[in-house]
């Protein structure tokens, strides 16, 4: 790892990183710590550059009696336009066009549970909203290891409250655990791979009886 003088300039250097990628994929789950039936969300990722993007992610319903039943949603850009599909449990599926990738993912951060945020801000320098960027006073952490893999950790208070700490590959700077205090919950990325190829159709907004 490059030699950074402080914990911004190398959370700068994450993001041009991001914003430099030919192709990205990952798989992850975000989840709520400390609750009986905790909040769970299953996500993946598909990107091209420059716009081709795809996040997809599902949860279980919240209800310990109907857990069988899932809510999915795609966000993406298909090369053309950008668009939200969604189907929440047993509700029928729908579509939406959006003006911007940003306006998509904004439509989709909730119930992503910020998920969809965190690798579209990485990704896209046009997302708005909260970055690790806009931590305050950042630091350098002890670092660990995830998922195998040795990271460098970076802990800030969120200007909103709380504490954001991430977690990032040694080598390849790309975000393996994100934790937010003020939550309580945990985001997971698995396998991020800057090697991904992909076919055009792969970028597709899923038809509504998907």
């Amino acid at each position: 790892m490059a030699l950074y003088p402080n914990a911004r300039s190398y959370l700068q250097a994450v993001y041009e990183r991001y914003r430099c990628l030919e192709a990205y994929s990952d798989t992850g789950i975000s989840r709520s710590l400390g609750r009986r039936q905790p909040r769970l969300c299953k996500f993946e990722t598909l990107y091209q550059r420059p716009n081709l993007f795809r996040f997809t992610f599902e949860s279980p319903h919240p209800s310990p009696r109907r857990r069988h039943l899932f809510s999915r949603c795609v966000v993406g850009h298909d090369g053309t336009t950008p668009f939200l599909f969604s189907k929440h449990y047993s509700g029928p599926a729908g579509t939406e066009l959006s003006e911007s990738i940003s306006m998509a993912i904004a439509g989709a951060t909730g119930i992503s549970s910020g998920t969809a945020h965190t690798i579209g801000a990485l990704l896209f320098a046009e997302v708005s909203g909260f970055t690790l960027l806009d931590l305050e006073r950042p630091r350098f952490r002890r670092n660990r290891t995830i998922q195998g893999v040795p990271c460098v950790c970076v802990s800030g208070l969120h200007p909103r409250g709380g504490r954001c700490t991430a977690w990032f590959g040694a080598e390849d700077m790309l975000l393996r655990r994100l934790y937010r205090s003020k939550f309580n919950a945990e985001e997971l990325r698995f396998n991020p791979s800057p090697a991904a190829t992909f076919a055009p159709e792969d970028f597709d907004a899923p038809s509504v009886e998907a």
